[in-house]
This record gives structure tokens, C-alpha cells and sequence, in this order.
């Protein structure tokens, strides 16, 4: 059962609208994971989305009680895990976690680069949507970190769009 990592009495710094999609565009990810985290310690629980090693976002960023779905094809002991390519099933696994959550959540994707380089543009989008779509549903937040530069204009403008509907 996901968890939020405290239950912090002061304010939130960053206030989302709830339901509400974010993108983030931003070489070097800071603030994103901080938006995150201030959320999860002010009693929202969080899932973390990521290309990158579990134990390693744990570690750089404090989170110990954090659902993470680590997008790989490698086998991984102890870890939720979808291969990158079945964005499919990485939607049904995001779902259940809503299942398991009455109330407000936030989840965080900082690969959103990898998974387009993995299956595309238009798949990439596709999930996007769907994600966009399922938290707003859920009274969730979204956040999307890129780095700008990676994407055309017309790929951003339509990565913005994507998130601004939800």
C-alpha cells in the first residue's frame, strides 16, 4: 500500500491544483523532484515513474516509503518493474496504485525522453495522455520532467497540449 513519506504540519511550498497535469522543462532535473517530495512529506503519497535504478532515486532523494516503477527489462529482486516497451502494462500498474489510494496522490515521471526513444513519439504521447487522463480522474497530480532541448518545438508544443487536457 503506497504511503506518503511524512505528514509534515507546515505549509506546501508548491501548490498543485489537484487533478492537475505539470510539465516541467528543465535541463537538469531540481525542481520537479522537489515538488514531488514536498508533496509526499505533507502527507500525499507519491509514484515515482523512472528509467533510472530505484535504490539510486531512494538514496539521492530521500525517499524511503515512495512507490517507484523502474521501466526496464532486466529482472530486479524486490522492485515493481515494467519493461519500457509495455507502456500497456505500465498503465495497468499505475492504475492499481490508484485503486489502493481513496484520496489524492501525485506521480512523477522523469523518463518521459527514454520511453519516447524506446517506442516512439506517438506511443510515448499516447501513455501520456492516458496518465494525464487517469490522474485527473483520480484527483491526482501529474508531473512530467524533460529536458527542453531534447524535443522539437512542435513535440513540445504538443507534450504541453497533451498534459493541459487532463
Amino acid at each position: 500500500m503506497p504511503a506518503p513519506e511524512a505528514r509534515l504540519r507546515t505549509k506546501l511550498k508548491y501548490k498543485l491544483k489537484v487533478g492537475g497535469s505539470y510539465l516541467i522543462r528543465e535541463k537538469k532535473p531540481k525542481r520537479g523532484p522537489k515538488i514531488f517530495r514536498d508533496l509526499t512529506r505533507h502527507g500525499i503519497p507519491g509514484l515515482w515513474v523512472t528509467t533510472s535504478r530505484p535504490e539510486k532515486v531512494r538514496k539521492k532523494y530521500g525517499l524511503a516509503k515512495t512507490a517507484i516503477l523502474y521501466l526496464t527489462s532486466e529482472r530486479v529482486r524486490d522492485e515493481v518493474r515494467v519493461p519500457p516497451t509495455k507502456l500497456n502494462k505500465a498503465i495497468g500498474t499505475i492504475s492499481s496504485y490508484f485503486f489502493g489510494i481513496p484520496r489524492r496522490s501525485v506521480v512523477f515521471v522523469d523518463c518521459f525522453k527514454e520511453l519516447v526513444m524506446t517506442n516512439g513519439f506517438e506511443r510515448a504521447m499516447d501513455f501520456l495522455k492516458k496518465m494525464a487522463g487517469s490522474c485527473s480522474q483520480n484527483n491526482s497530480n501529474l508531473i512530467v520532467q524533460i529536458g527542453p532541448s531534447k524535443f522539437t518545438e512542435k513535440q513540445l508544443a504538443a507534450i504541453e497540449k497533451a498534459i493541459a487536457r487532463s
